[in-house]
């Protein structure tokens, strides 16, 4: 053991700090180093004996290492050990940062403002800079491509979260330049939100939001307070329910009564009489020609019909919906009617002009149209979605007490699709997108129930602590519900992280 200075300490925990949220925003392999700079620090000036009076006495810490045993246990049933042994490498973060946390639980609860306030600040830096590239370049592009460096869904529940800490200081800062700054970034950060147009940050922002609610009702709040909250919630449920019954129905308009046979070089339309399918307000499966659309299509971009866009589905269907919400015939005409910016939208995978708009009305338009009576999953988010459960739930169904152990998920996803005889492209089969899903697939009924015991364990011991850390928690819930957060590096990093931080909170309690 190095004896540290207490300033030395501080210096190199804070620097360590500012260099993960910097990996978390901006490079894995930043992170991935950190978190060995991190365990290093610790080996360095801790007694061998501390990690063992910490387990002790913080039992969400001791749920959290018994579901991480039972996860290491799976691969004595999995089917591809091979593939088990890299996903053990792959979790590390995920084994070690709730731990990590704990162990720096003294620099952690000294410093806890600003390693919020850190966090903020670098998200905000981050966000401006991906603001400006993405103005800056030409044509219309993918609004996911902002992200630059990780996920755009990931990096959106750390702008929600970073939104969250800057109205816990806009409320508590005493300092008016300093709150008046804080107001800024939170205008700029839901700015940001809205015009990303990434569903898991309006999730993210529902969660945070009913984690407050959840808060001021199992807190000494006043009555006021309490009704609000109250209020809130089920003014918030019934928004949801708008919503939800909007996107999912659509005006069954009436086919018109007559219909042009040929195409003004000759050709025969194809006319699907039995499909209702709109876009923009023009029917999708009306007035195609096939033959025309694909030889004018050659003239006008480099890009095969057959191939697949950023999105993951053919350009044809691209092309055809684009078309469609222009009200343009799907003909040699139609195609020569597109603008040079059009076709640059095509080949960026742009289905549809409604898109052009900006923030999230562009993103609720994109929803209702997998809505429509739409049958191909392929490229839209939801109707995918609705698939990967399915076959969630068909896994679940052989394998719910043990799961199909660490490692064999992968593999036992492709084969329940083709059992399924599923529509979706051999690159758009995924799994569960789900976090609740993913853990009870892999590792079983035992798993899933570990799992949950520690999440509740620690809402248990911060639903009554301060409202900013319940709020972030349920951010990170809420992502579990459309996502695997826990698949990737950043995920799991990020929750893992957060979720050391508040077992501090635990260890506070039962000291």
């Amino acid at each position: 053991m190095i004896l540290l200075s207490d300033k030395t300490k501080t210096n190199t925990f804070l620097a360590g700090i500012v260099f993960l949220f910097v990996g978390l925003t901006f490079s894995k392999a930043i992170t991935s180093l950190v978190t060995v700079y991190f365990l290093v620090l610790y080996l360095i000036q801790k007694d061998s004996k501390y990690p063992f009076a910490l387990l002790k006495k913080n039992k969400s810490l001791r749920v959290f290492l018994l579901l991480v045993t039972w996860m290491i246990i799976s691969l004595l049933w999995s089917n591809d050990k091979k593939a088990g042994i890299q996903s053990l490498g792959a979790n590390l973060n995920f084994f070690i940062w709730p731990i990590l946390m704990v162990l720096f639980s003294e620099q952690v609860k000294r410093f806890q403002k600003y390693i919020f306030s850190i966090f903020a600040l670098i998200v905000t830096l981050i966000a401006i800079i991906q603001f400006i590239v993405f103005q800056s370049k030409e044509g219309q592009l993918d609004i996911r491509e902002m992200a630059l460096h990780v996920s755009h869904i990931r990096f959106a529940l750390m702008i929600i979260i970073s939104f969250l800490i800057c109205i816990y200081f806009v409320i508590n800062e005493q300092k008016t330049t300093l709150k008046f700054s804080w107001i800024l970034i939170s205008i700029w950060l839901l700015f940001y939100t809205y015009y990303s147009q990434v569903l898991s940050g309006i999730l993210g922002l529902l969660g945070g939001g009913i984690g407050i609610i959840v808060f001021l009702l199992f807190n000494k709040s006043n009555y006021l307070q309490k009704g609000i909250a109250i209020l809130s919630l089920i003014l918030g449920l019934l928004s949801i329910y708008w919503l939800s019954v909007d996107i999912t129905s659509f005006e069954n308009q009436s086919l018109p009564q007559k219909l042009v046979t040929d195409t003004q070089l000759g050709n025969k339309y194809e006319h699907k009489m039995h499909s209702k399918i709109t876009e923009n307000g023009h029917f999708l499966d009306l007035y195609y020609c096939e033959k025309e659309v694909d030889s004018v299509w050659k003239l006008r971009s480099t890009k095969s019909l057959e191939s697949l866009s950023p999105r993951g589905y053919q350009y044809k269907f691209v092309l055809k919906r684009y078309m469609t919400s222009k009200g343009l015939r799907k003909d040699a005409h139609g195609v020569r009617a597109l603008t040079n910016n059009d076709i640059k939208n095509i080949e960026n995978g742009i289905p549809t002009i409604v898109e052009l708009q900006t923030g999230f009305q562009a993103r609720y338009n994109q929803l209702k149209y997998e809505f429509s009576g739409n049958l191909d999953p392929n490229g839209h988010s939801i109707l995918q979605r609705l698939e990967f459960w399915k076959a969630s739930k068909l896994i679940i169904k052989e394998n719910w007490i043990l799961g199909v152990g660490l490692g064999s998920s992968k593999d036992t996803f492709l084969k329940t699709y083709r059992k399924m005889n599923s529509k979706l492209l051999i690159e758009n089969q995924w799994e569960s997108h789900n976090q609740f899903l993913s853990v009870w697939v892999s590792y079983g009924i035992i798993g899933l129930l570990l799992f949950i015991f520690w999440l509740f364990s620690i809402f248990q011991n911060l639903v009554r602590k301060q409202w900013l850390d319940l709020a972030i928690f349920f951010v990170l819930l809420f992502s579990f519900l459309v996502e695997d957060t826990l698949g990737t590096l950043t995920g799991m990093t990020l929750f893992g992280f957060f979720a050391g931080i508040f077992q501090n909170k635990i260890s506070t309690n039962q000291d």
